[in-house]
Parts: structure tokens; sequence; C-alpha cells
């Protein structure tokens, strides 16, 4: 007959083994939460981060459908009616047409990309030519009455002061509003 703890060192080797499965598992268990720990800390920055982005887009589209309120009561307000862009020759035709009535030589006329504003389209026109001061002052404010749709983006004059009835040159930038071809 057997002795009851004859094998007792058989079953302290199985006990350690068991002991060591456990405490293996354990770590591993531990290491494993500590990456997922991580790993969520990293997504919760990210997520921030985008909510902090979508804030700003937020606000920069609440301020340009504002602009775009503001523009469109304006543009009510003075009654415009706006025309399509493909009608770009006759507003061209137009401001040639005053700027000669005022004395100026138009040199160059030149539109540039239409770019979208709301459901609208801007187009940048570039008008260079010579003349003389107060007449090139009378033709900004027929501008100014004459052509709602336009606005007097810059406006620049350079000559010769010692040359006095000389033309000197002009560049005028302007903005034409227009409705999107149909």
């Amino acid at each position: 007959m057997k002795r009851p703890w004859q094998g007792w060192w058989i079953d302290a080797i199985g006990l350690g083994a068991i002991g060591a499965i456990v405490a293996g598992a354990i770590t591993m268990g531990v290491r494993e939460r500590e990456g997922i720990e991580e790993a969520w800390t990293v997504r919760a920055k990210q997520a921030n981060a985008q909510r902090a982005e979508l804030a700003r887009l937020a606000t920069e589209r609440n301020e340009l459908l504002a602009r775009l309120g503001e523009q469109r009561s304006e543009i009510e307000r003075e009654g415009v009616t706006l025309r399509p862009a493909r009608e770009i020759n006759g507003v061209l035709a137009r401001l040639s047409e005053a700027a000669l009535a005022h004395g100026l030589k138009v040199d160059q006329l030149s539109p540039s990309g239409a770019a979208p504003e709301g459901d609208l389209r801007r187009i940048g026109i570039r008008m260079v030519g010579h003349g003389t001061f107060p007449p090139a002052v009378e033709a900004l404010r027929t501008l100014d009455r004459e052509f709602p749709d336009v606005r007097v983006e810059g406006f620049e004059m350079t000559g010769t002061p010692l040359s006095l009835g000389q033309p000197s040159q002009f560049t005028l930038d302007l903005s034409w509003l227009a409705v999107p071809d149909a």
C-alpha cells in the first residue's frame, strides 16, 4: 500500500507549474489591458482633435452662410438684377465704353476665372490703360453708380509727376457678381 505523501514532490511540481501558468496568464492579461488602455487614450486624443476641427469648420461654415445672407440682402435691397456668367463679354464692352466716355484709353481688359461665392459666381476683371487722374476718378464714380454688380477691388495709377498733362498708366481690378450659367 502507498503511503499518503509518498509522491509529494510530483504534486509540488504540478502545483508550481499551475502557479507559473496562472502567473503568466495574469501578466499577459495585465499587459494586454495596458495596451488596450493606451490604444483607447490615443483614440480619445484623435477624437478630441477631430471634434475641435469639426467645431472650427462649423464656425467657418456659419460665418460663410452669414456673409452669403448679407450679400443676398444687399442684392435684394439694391434691386440688382444679376446676369449669367456667359454674358461677360457684354460687361467688358460696357466697362470699356464707360472708361472711354471719360477720356481713358483702355490697353487691356481681361477677365479671370469665376470663383464660387455661395450659389453665385464672382469673376475678376483687370483693366489696364492710360489717362489722367481727374477722369479716372470720374470713371470710378460712374462704375459705382451704373454698375451695381461690379465691385472695385483695387486701383493704382502711376506716372511721372514732372510731365504734367501726360497720361499716367492705371490698373483697375474689378470683380463682377453673376449667376452661374444655366
